[in-house]
């Protein structure tokens, strides 16, 4: 879906790491890449006064990444009472992340994507929209009547959009401008 996609800034270094067998080098420098995301993180919760532990993960979402998809960093902040990192439907998360992915672009070697997740958020967030998209897809198959889901990011959207990628009664898309983006779902003809 237009404007759902991440850049495509470092797509064609990623899909060449990709096509090249992994070595133990290839490795190091991703886990290199990771260390210096986590201290990344780090710094800016100690500036911030936040004592938490700060660790990388495998891909916790349900969510398969593509072969169009840059290189990508899992971070989870573990910790008590990390509400306030979480912020409103996460939007403090969110500003968080995009801090972290504009220094740490700047110090990898090539770009790559950091998802930062606190106290599992995103993880539970997630598997509540995957929930809420399959019911809406059922009742628009049902009803044969669309359904304009409430505004969201852009990472929500998508999740949204591949959850019922593959339904073939109902097709997804994105309208409405910046903050107020929805997805309609509409039954297919």
């Amino acid at each position: 879906v237009p404007g759902d996609r991440p850049s495509s800034r470092g797509a064609p270094a990623q899909r060449a790491r990709a096509a090249a067998p992994r070595t133990r080098d290839a490795d190091r420098a991703d886990e290199a890449e990771e260390v210096i995301a986590k201290e990344i993180v780090r710094e800016l919760l100690e500036q911030m006064g936040v004592e938490a532990d700060v660790v990388a993960v495998d891909n916790p979402s349900t969510m398969p990444l593509d072969d169009e998809d840059p290189p990508t960093i899992f971070i989870d902040v573990l910790g008590h009472d990390l509400g306030m990192l979480i912020g409103r439907r996460g939007d403090h998360l969110s500003q968080l992340q995009y801090l972290v992915n504009l220094i740490a672009n700047r110090r990898l070697e090539s770009w790559t994507r950091v998802v930062i997740d606190v106290e599992g958020y995103r993880t539970r967030r997630e598997e509540s929209l995957v929930g809420l998209a399959e019911r809406i897809g059922r009742q628009v198959a049902r009803s044969r009547r669309p359904i304009v889901l409430e505004p969201m990011p852009p990472n929500e959207r998508r999740i949204v959009h591949l959850t019922l990628r593959n339904n073939p009664d109902v097709a997804t898309e994105s309208t409405g401008e910046g903050n107020m983006r929805r997805v309609t779902v509409h039954p297919r003809a």
